[in-house]
């Protein structure tokens, strides 16, 4: 019996040939989502319905990490005037305090 060994080399090409085909899914994932927000809408298949399935399973753990991250690093100052119109009673008042 025949034991090829397992060096360093190979395990560190192995994991940088699985982060690129990784990095490849979640590209195509967000690229096809964009088609789809443009208006893109492909006719019903069952290939293309497995495939999207697939990229959707795939990409969706890694994303939805950033999708948490990102509101806790967006400024809250900016946040809380977008909600308030600038007839708003609580915005009259700021701004006769600026003033």
């Amino acid at each position: 019996m025949l034991v090829e060994a397992i060096t360093r080399l190979d395990v560190a090409n192995y994991v940088g040939d699985l982060f690129t085909v990784y990095i490849i899914v979640i590209f195509l994932y967000v690229l096809l989502n964009m088609l789809f927000q443009f208006g893109l809408r492909p006719s019903y298949s069952r290939w293309l319905d497995v495939l999207l399935d697939f990229l959707r399973d795939c990409a969706e753990p890694f994303l939805r990490v950033f999708r948490r991250l990102l509101p806790m690093l967006v400024s809250d100052d900016r946040d809380h005037r977008a909600d308030r119109a600038p007839g708003h009673p609580q915005e009259r008042d700021l701004l006769s305090r600026e003033g």
